[in-house]
């Protein structure tokens, strides 16, 4: 059982954070129990692809996730402006603030049928791709829809 008293010996965050290690590396004994931290998603509820995409994700068996409209009090709590905030796929996860690829790649870690996915797409050359991707064109694409979707709200078509 030292696998065991070994998670038990130090502080509490600091042997949550070791057997995390552990556990993706494989060599986290049976003994050693890992909990989940609770993954909160920031998500755009007025883009109708975000929103079908986040939809989809819901109906899918995951543990500790938590997916959070983008509004007044989440966007306080978040401590972000709207516009940044409806920019790209924002996360958090014991109380670090990812965002872009990072997000759903932490997103898809958790989600059945992504875990491969998520894992896959850590290879750097195709991180590197999928951010360029992301943040050069398909982010900036849906961030214009969405002030575009704006405009038209506010005159009223």
């Amino acid at each position: 059982m030292a696998g065991a008293s070994g998670c038990k010996s130090r502080g509490k965050t600091a042997a949550l954070e070791d057997a995390r290690k552990r556990a993706n590396s494989g060599s986290c004994p049976n003994e050693c129990v890992v909990p989940m931290s609770k993954l909160e998603i920031l998500y755009n509820a007025e883009c109708p692809i975000c929103s079908r995409e986040i939809e989809h994700y819901k109906k899918l068996p995951a543990s500790e996730l938590e997916f959070v409209p983008i509004a007044a009090d989440s966007l306080e709590d978040w401590g972000l402006e709207e516009d940044t905030a409806t920019k790209m796929l924002h996360a958090r996860m014991d109380g670090q603030h990812i965002e872009g690829v990072e997000a759903f790649m932490a997103l898809w870690a958790r989600l059945p049928y992504y875990r491969r996915l998520s894992q896959i797409l850590r290879f750097k050359p195709l991180k590197r791709l999928l951010e360029a991707v992301y943040t050069r064109i398909l982010a900036p694409v849906l961030f214009r829809m969405h002030k575009a979707r704006q405009a038209r709200a506010s005159r009223g078509v």
